[in-house]
């Protein structure tokens, strides 16, 4: 009985060992595959996640750039739309300021509208808090603060800015930036026939203004190599101008 046992152990055995020399493991080979097939999918994910944020940043960037023209238009013709503003608090006791003709600006006598009228570059005055002087005093925040408004695009620590001048005193002004990466602002201006009105501008005729702004992203696209762009136009009537007898 034992040696049967025995030599049922001993098949037992053998089987076992010819069951375990068909579990074999990956093949050199097979592990390379493997890892670069892994690889190849790897570089695939990659490649889509750079691009898509390649195209994330430059969407970000178009965005900032046409809010920037927004925001700049938005104030101009806010601004532009009171040049000419002269109501007084007390018309019987307070006389209004007279408005601009290119002779008064010449003359530096104090005017409200149009004082400056180039093509990139708007100067302009309004009474805004009736006290018939738009004379700066030594303080930025006086009295007549924000009165005398000036735009222009230029350089503004290495960038091109829109920038607004309405720091006005006795001792001198200042152009502040407001928006970054302005290619170009102009001007345009009209009377009340609708008809262009060239250089040298008289200002009394000023009836409409057309006003362009151009932004542009602040980092080059790197599939073009070029700055996106986003032109903006605007026409503003300040309704101050047109009224008469002052």
């Amino acid at each position: 009985m034992m040696k049967i046992n025995h030599l049922l152990t001993k098949i037992n055995h053998g089987k076992n060992c010819q069951y375990s020399k068909h579990n074999k493991g990956f093949t050199l080979i097979e592990l390379l595959i493997a890892m670069f097939v892994g690889l190849i999918v790897l570089g695939a994910t990659y490649a889509v996640f750079i691009a898509q944020n390649k195209e994330l940043n430059k969407q970000e960037q178009i965005v900032v750039m046409q809010q920037n023209a927004r925001m700049a238009m938005e104030m101009m013709t806010r601004e532009i739309m009171m040049a000419g503003y002269n109501q007084t608090t007390d018309p019987a006791t307070i006389a209004a300021v007279p408005r601009c003709t290119n002779a008064l600006v010449a003359a530096g006598t104090s005017c409200v509208g149009i004082t400056s009228a180039g093509s990139n570059t708007i100067k302009f005055t309004a009474d805004l808090n009736g006290s018939g002087s738009i004379t700066p005093d030594d303080q930025f925040e006086g009295d007549n603060a924000d009165e005398n408004v000036a735009y222009d695009a230029n350089l503004s620590l290495g960038i091109k800015s829109f920038r607004r001048n309405s720091k006005y005193t006795k001792s001198g002004s200042s152009y502040q930036p407001v928006v970054e990466y302005v290619d170009s602002l102009s001007f345009e201006y009209y009377d009340d026939a609708n008809n262009t009105l060239l250089s040298p501008v008289i200002l009394a005729d000023i009836c409409r203004i057309q006003i362009t702004v151009t932004t542009r992203t602040a980092n080059i696209d790197p599939n073009t190599g070029n700055y996106h762009y986003y032109p903006l136009k605007s026409y503003v009537t300040p309704r101050n101008l047109g009224i008469t007898g002052y």
